[in-house]
């Protein structure tokens, strides 16, 4: 799947410079509602973050262009699981990344696009914090760890989503995002003490939903 996309975006990069009309560039900046999807825990919280980005829309008709760009983008979540004896176990990943998504973009009407593509990210930077909760007392933390030597640093994912520039300069944006790439490499050894009661399935995937605003140049 990830040379299947990255095939893709090179494809996809090359073609465009014969095809394209003209060139418009800017950036954006907004919020992440990120979350993780998995198979070890019960049940994941969202994290609250930031994202900022720079891109290059390809004209290549009145009705379509590809859109590449290049952004950091805060991402994780907070999984949470109960043992048999009903401590609660929680790893809290805080999660930053250099994203690359390339955006394919269907004008319906002018101004209002919807947006497909594929995005891949690499993570620069991150924490995993596990905490215990046992019998309602005060959480323990048991430790905080680099993220880079529990998860892979690579993530491929679907991007989808609708935008609509309004006063022919500025844009508005949301998109949902959709792991395709399991985070996991070798996060099964930071939390090998929750298996007390608890399943031994390990599987993390990035997910959440971005709401951005942005200037055309």
């Amino acid at each position: 799947m990830k040379k299947l996309l990255f095939t893709f975006m090179c494809v996809g990069l090359l073609s465009i410079n014969s095809k394209a009309q003209n060139i418009i560039y800017g950036a954006t900046g907004g919020i992440n509602i990120a979350n993780v999807s998995g198979s070890y825990f019960d049940d994941f919280d969202a994290r609250l973050g930031v994202n900022i980005q720079g891109f290059a829309d390809f004209m290549v008709s009145k009705k379509f262009s590809i859109q590449p760009g290049i952004g950091f983008t805060m991402q994780g979540g907070v999984g949470k699981e109960k043992n048999d004896l009903g401590d609660i176990y929680k790893a809290d990943m805080a999660l930053n990344y250099v994203n690359v998504p390339i955006t394919l973009k269907y004008y319906l009407i002018k101004g209002l696009a919807l947006e497909l593509g594929p995005q891949f990210g690499f993570l620069v930077d991150g924490k995993i914090k596990t905490e215990i909760n046992s019998n309602d007392q005060k959480p323990t933390v048991t430790g905080t760890e680099n993220a880079r030597d529990y998860l892979e640093t690579m993530d491929v994912s679907l991007n989808a989503g609708a935008s609509y520039v309004f006063a022919k300069k500025y844009i508005l944006i949301a998109r949902y995002n959709a792991g395709l790439s399991d985070l996991n490499s070798s996060v099964e050894n930071l939390v090998r003490d929750f298996e007390s009661g608890v399943n031994n399935g390990f599987d993390f995937r990035n997910t959440g939903f971005s709401f951005s605003v942005g200037y055309r140049f």
